[in-house]
């Protein structure tokens, strides 16, 4: 067998199951982003009320004690701001990363779960060849190993790949 349709086979045989995992990850990500969003536009309200009443007790002593002061206030008051909005969309995206994960674990409680296993192990003898030894993982998902070689492919392992390849920094966007 070439090595270009080695690769053909394995993209062919993991098609269905990255399939199965965007969706699952993808209907979580939506509930969490959605969620998320709502509680980073609270942080965000939140936090400029509190910008906006800061800012107005510096501007007072700012006319009492000069412009100096004022800037320095006003600084911290965004600083402030934005260290409670970068916490609030952490926040996010740990939840979002939690759900997400427990929604593709979960799919091993899933009727179709020994299908997607049997796609794993057909995946995992593609990869590293008919002697591989292949255990399954008790949380879902299996490990396969022959020789020197190993290959992790346990459900949590594939949520963490599937929740990077899609979460994304705040501030950036996504492709």
């Amino acid at each position: 067998m070439m090595d270009g349709d080695h690769r053909t086979d394995t993209d062919a045989a993991l098609s269905d199951l990255r399939a199965h995992l965007a969706a699952a990850a993808a209907a979580a990500a939506g509930d969490i982003e959605r969620t998320a969003e709502a509680d980073v536009r609270a942080e965000l309200e939140r936090a400029e009320a509190d910008a906006a009443a800061t800012t107005a007790r510096a501007a007072e002593l700012g006319r009492r004690r000069g412009t100096a002061a004022v800037a320095a206030a006003a600084h911290r008051a965004a600083s402030r701001r934005r260290g409670e909005i970068l916490a609030a969309r952490r926040e996010a995206d740990e939840r979002f990363r939690s759900a997400a994960t427990a929604a593709v674990l979960h799919m091993a409680d899933e009727p179709g779960y020994p299908a997607i296993l049997d796609g794993l192990r057909a995946t995992a003898i593609a990869l590293l060849g008919p002697d591989t030894v292949v255990t399954e993982d008790p949380a879902g998902g299996l490990i396969a190993h022959t020789g020197g070689r190993l290959l992790d492919l346990r459900l949590a392992t594939i949520a963490v790949r599937a929740i990077d390849r899609v979460a994304t920094e705040p501030g950036e966007e996504q492709p």
